[in-house]
C-alpha cells in the first residue's frame, strides 16, 4: 500500500480471535522501483455500526544496517467474539469491520503487509 492508503476487510469473529501479520516499508513500485521513502505509520482498527477503535499503531521506518526487515503485529481479538452483558451488544452475530491504514509520516512511503491472518476457533 502506498501512503496514504486505507482498505477494509468484514470478518465474523471465531472464538479466542488473534491476529497476525508483519509490515515493512518498501521500496516504491509507483516510481519504477525508487527509493524507499522515510516512513509511514500503520493503524489497525475495527469497527461496527456505531464505534471504531484503534488496535495497533506502529511506525513503520526504513531499516537499518543488521535490523529485521519485517516487523511483526499481532493483536487479541478476544473481546470481539464470545458472550458480552447487554441487550443489545452481540459479538457472536457481528460482523467486524477491519480497518488496514498506512498514513504518511513527514515523507511517504510503500507498506508491504506480509500474510495477514486471524485465528481461533469455531
Amino acid at each position: 500500500m502506498r501512503a496514504p492508503a486505507r482498505v477494509i476487510w468484514s470478518v465474523v469473529m471465531p472464538f479466542h480471535a488473534r491476529l497476525h501479520t508483519a509490515v515493512a516499508l518498501v521500496p516504491d513500485h509507483a516510481d519504477a522501483g525508487g527509493p524507499i521513502g522515510a516512513g509511514v505509520t500503520v493503524r489497525i482498527g475495527i469497527a461496527d455500526k456505531r464505534s471504531y477503535e484503534e488496535l495497533s499503531r506502529v511506525a513503520v521506518l526504513p531499516p537499518s544496517a543488521g535490523a529485521e526487515f519485517w516487523q511483526p503485529i499481532d493483536v487479541d481479538l478476544g473481546a470481539y467474539r464470545g458472550w458480552q452483558w447487554s441487550l443489545f451488544y452481540r459479538p457472536d452475530d457481528t460482523p467486524w469491520r477491519f480497518n488496514f491504514s498506512v498514513d504518511a509520516i513527514p515523507g511517504a512511503g510503500t507498506v508491504a503487509w506480509r500474510e495477514p491472518v486471524i485465528t481461533g476457533t469455531r
